[in-house]
């Protein structure tokens, strides 16, 4: 075997290790959080992201979830059962719920990490309208904007963020490419899920989404990266040193 390969065999087992151990070992948190969570306007929605090998890839799926819980609350879930008529009563086969539809000018307010009870990382984001706002909490220790958007209202500004990279100059590349996403699906994202209960406690989930190539070229285009700030000391919305956070802005239609 060749050194290149003994080194790539180690470090795919140092990463796994890492994230197994990660889940019972104290992590830097973050010092951004909403002020209440509790208290969340009523058109907002919160997602949520165990850990991931890529803390970015945690990031991202908490921002789907928010967005599909956002979508579900606008557009409304549609649910079909089927049953069978026995001497006793109905017994239910089979039930399918289907969330479809376009969501339009979503945004991400707030993105915090924090730990469960066995000391897991869990990513939350937090999805509104483009209209509501949500006050944050951080400390001085961390940028203004990483906790308070723009809000106004001929625009949406989100966060992209990329881990560390083995070439330095590909980090910043990656959290342009990000925040290029997120504002693609802020603007517009067409979402389809569906979720079949048999009746013998067997789930199925199957999910998609995607954005339209019109509003990616847009977004490419007009897309504004306003921020760039390096997280040295872990102090930033995901809690990882090494992290690049970049504020991103986009105008509406």
């Amino acid at each position: 075997m060749s050194h290149f390969g003994s080194f790539f065999q180690a470090a795919a087992l140092w990463a796994a290790a890492s994230f197994l151990w990660g889940c019972a070992a104290t992590k830097s948190q973050g010092e951004i959080h909403p002020n209440d969570v509790s208290s969340l306007p009523p058109e907002c929605v919160m997602g949520d992201s165990g850990p991931t090998l890529n803390p970015g890839d945690a990031y991202r799926k908490a921002r789907e979830n928010a967005l599909f819980a956002l979508a579900e609350a606008r557009l409304g879930v549609h649910t079909v059962s089927e049953y069978r008529e026995t001497s006793s009563g109905y017994i239910q086969l089979r039930t399918e719920q289907t969330l479809r539809g376009l969501v339009r000018e979503a945004k991400i307010v707030s993105v915090w990490s924090s730990t469960n009870d066995s000391r897991c990382e869990i990513v939350h984001a937090v999805a509104c309208p483009a209209e509501s706002s949500v006050q944050n909490t951080a400390s001085k220790n961390v940028p203004l904007w990483l906790f308070d958007f723009p809000t106004a209202g001929n625009e949406i500004c989100t966060l992209g963020m990329a881990g560390p990279t083995l070439d330095p100059n590909d980090q910043d590349e990656q959290a342009r490419r990000d925040a290029i996403l997120n504002l693609s699906q802020s603007l517009e994202m067409t979402v389809n899920e569906r979720l079949i209960d048999n009746g013998r406690t067997v789930v199925t989930v199957q999910r998609s989404h995607t954005v339209s190539p019109q509003t990616e070229a847009y977004v490419q285009e007009k897309v504004e990266i306003r921020e760039n700030w390096s997280d040295e000391d872990g102090k930033g919305p995901l809690g990882r040193r090494g992290m690049i956070y970049v504020l991103a802005c986009v105008p509406l239609g």
